[in-house]
């Protein structure tokens, strides 16, 4: 095999060790973090396609002009893929990585994402450092072959959207949850605290003038929990119209 057809079939590099939802490194994503994780491997779809269509523009030559301003285009976009997968997987100061188990199944596991994805990224490495020369016949079945990779990795692409999204669901579920328990507790306090204001306004009562500063207390703190559950019951139905 020529040193340019060996060039083009370069192996798949190592897999980064992923940090996982047990590295201690690892925190669950905020509302905020879901945002841009979903973006990010949304993104990832149109590029792997802007990749793909550049080089194949690329090897149908044209004015050097040209080929400087696709190759641009091209190595951009490889560039952006990379950086964005490695934030997917391994986080930064901002993401937080493979925080659940889906995340890690679908990079990881049997849907091989990472591999898949590091493979095209290489083999599209690979034509853009390619130059003319006696190996055509090679750079044109590593062609073929990155081609023939596009709808599978646009697939596997959605899927790992399809878990972020899910990932995020969840996650709004679980604020969802914590957001009515807190509601409720509020509420058991103020329900509490209202009981005791009227046994102590019943207090007051019985003891008659020597009671009537009291009385005035007990009927503030009265008027205060009607408060609390008034405004508990609308924050909960604020988070029920949110979801």
């Amino acid at each position: 095999m020529s040193p340019a057809a060996t060039a083009l079939r370069l192996m798949p590099s190592a897999a980064p060790t992923p940090r996982s939802a047990n590295d201690e490194r690892v925190r669950q994503a905020s509302a905020s973090q879901m945002s841009v994780l979903i973006n990010l491997a949304g993104r990832q779809r149109m590029l792997s396609q802007r990749l793909i269509l550049h080089i194949v523009l690329l090897q149908q030559g044209g004015s050097l002009p040209r080929q400087r301003a696709i190759r641009t285009h091209a190595e951009e976009a490889l560039q952006l893929m990379r950086r964005s997968h490695q934030q997917l997987t391994q986080g930064d100061r901002e993401l937080p990585g493979l925080f659940s188990p889906a995340l890690q199944e679908v990079f990881f596991g049997a849907a091989n994402g990472d591999a898949r994805i590091q493979r095209f990224m290489k083999q599209a490495e690979a034509l853009l450092q390619r130059r003319q020369g006696p190996a055509a016949a090679d750079v044109d079945t590593a062609l073929d072959e990155l081609i023939a990779e596009a709808t599978p990795m646009l697939q596997l692409l959605n899927q790992i959207t399809q878990v972020f999204e899910q990932e995020a669901l969840l996650l709004a579920r679980r604020e969802q949850l914590a957001h009515e328990t807190l509601i409720g507790n509020i509420r058991n306090v103020a329900r509490e605290a209202k009981m005791v204001a009227f046994n102590a306004m019943v207090a007051a009562h019985h003891a008659g003038p020597a009671g009537a500063a009291f009385s005035v207390v007990a009927t503030r703190m009265s008027a205060v929990t009607d408060n609390m559950d008034r405004l508990a019951q609308q924050a909960l139905t604020a988070g029920e119209s949110t979801v």
